[in-house]
């Protein structure tokens, strides 16, 4: 397992980063000039605060000249009923099809619940459509809080969320803050 960092990220891995995605999201609508950009904008020009700078954590293949396997650490600061929070936001699970039901989504996953364990984070928080059970079997719970962004100006108290389910991961012994989260951002 290695870890990519924002703002640290090669040309060559923003290749490999792109070409898992568009392996495992195929799309011939999908302007893959504009997504590699998007992709460079959020991976290779990171400015904000250490604290919050996003890591991949990815498994290569064997020649290691492909990604196979990936996450993303999104650390966020939001506010709960206990105050402001910094949790471990989750993104980017992936793996490529060709290497599907090797634990590898496991292993990158582990990767950011782990500094949860480790006390870097309050929890973790992420959104899925499809692999609640997947993240269950990791000890991941349906979040029934209302999730909401105050800053966002036109829907400050709709879910920012796209996706079915909102789970959240907690190192054990800790308990979900009740009430309301407010994200105090996008959904991610």
């Amino acid at each position: 397992m290695e870890i990519l960092v924002a703002g640290e990220v090669s040309d060559a891995d923003l290749d490999r980063l792109t070409a898992l995605f568009c392996a495992v999201y195929p799309d011939p609508a999908r302007d893959l000039r504009a997504f590699h950009e998007a992709t460079r904008e959020r991976w290779q020009r990171y400015g904000g605060p250490e604290e919050l700078r996003p890591r991949r954590f990815i498994i290569r293949g064997d020649a290691g000249d492909s990604i196979i396997a990936k996450s993303s650490l999104l650390p966020r600061r939001v506010r709960t009923s206990r105050g402001e929070e910094l949790i471990a936001g989750l993104g980017d699970v992936t793996t490529h099809p060709d290497h599907r039901n090797r634990g590898l989504g496991v292993a990158v996953v582990r990767a950011v619940f782990d500094l949860v364990d480790g006390g870097g984070y309050a929890l973790s928080l992420f959104q899925t459509a499809n692999a609640r059970v997947f993240y269950e079997k990791l000890g991941c719970r349906i979040v029934t809080n209302p999730i909401v962004n105050s800053l966002d100006p036109t829907a400050p108290t709709a879910n920012p969320f796209r996706d079915q389910w909102v789970m959240s991961y907690l190192a054990p012994g800790h308990m979900m803050p009740p009430g309301e989260i407010d994200l105090l951002g996008p959904g991610y």
